[in-house]
């Protein structure tokens, strides 16, 4: 097994907002499992979230072959 390949538990913070609601907005917090970091991208993560624990998840993608850029996403910032 390759050094580069880790699997274990990460903690995942989405910021959520509701422009309806206004306010601050706020984190949600998702304790994942992720079998490979080595092939797993940040979108694979948000679909996960959206399809195993949280429906609501919305966020733009299209392509995923990095032709156009409307899946971009601030990371750590």
């Amino acid at each position: 097994m390759s050094d580069i390949t880790r699997k274990g538990k990460r903690v995942v913070n989405v910021f959520r907002y509701d422009p309806a609601v206004g306010g601050d907005g706020y984190f949600d917090r998702f304790d994942l499992e992720i079998e490979d970091e080595s092939i797993t991208t940040i979108l694979d993560v948000l679909l996960r979230i959206q399809r195993d624990h949280d429906p609501s998840l919305g966020f733009r993608y299209s392509c995923r072959i990095s032709m156009c850029g409307s899946c971009g996403m601030v990371v750590n910032g």
